[in-house]
């Protein structure tokens, strides 16, 4: 469901902020063992995995159903995928994919591929996820159009501008 409204599209980011967001949070933690409650760790990895699947899907997928557009976001789709999309996530950010698999299969759907040992949450190659992913959303910061962004975002723009020497938007 692309849209043009500006409004709609602001409010969305901040969708899309929350999961960055709740990633970089959960992704501090100790590899997960700030606990020694099995069920709380296994809460945080799992919400982990799924915040990373989602910022995946987002970034490298087709959309399914009402799925939030990269294209509603970025200036040119097309120049877009020809980095970001599956074959890409496969090749280029392996840590990255496999979390989105691990997730798939050992969080959001019951399946019989499901390996438990590897799937707990201290077995996720945390750094290497939060390195890949790190890349895919500068990547993504380049590409953004900005006034598209909530201004929950601005904060992430101007460390990205202040690198970069760009002006920071106009409110």
């Amino acid at each position: 469901m692309a849209t043009n409204d500006l409004g709609q599209l602001k409010d969305k980011s901040e969708r899309l902020w929350y999961h960055i967001e709740m990633y970089r949070e959960l992704a501090k933690r100790p590899r997960f063992e700030s606990t020694e409650d099995k069920f709380i760790r296994n809460a945080i990895a799992e919400s982990f995995a799924i915040n990373v699947r989602a910022l995946a899907a987002f970034f490298f997928l087709d959309p399914k159903g009402d799925d939030l557009l990269i294209k509603d976001f970025v200036r040119d789709e097309v120049e877009w995928r020809k980095d970001h999309d599956l074959n890409t996530l496969i090749k280029d950010y392996p840590a990255l994919d496999d979390a989105r698999e691990r997730a798939n299969k050992g969080v959001a759907h019951i399946t019989y591929n499901l390996n438990r040992p590897k799937h707990l949450g201290k077995e996720y190659p945390v750094d290497d996820i939060s390195n890949d992913l790190e890349k895919v959303i500068e990547a993504f910061l380049e590409h953004v159009v900005e006034d598209r962004l909530a201004e929950c975002w601005d904060d992430e723009l101007k460390k990205r501008n202040q690198h970069d020497r760009k002006p920071v938007r106009k409110s």
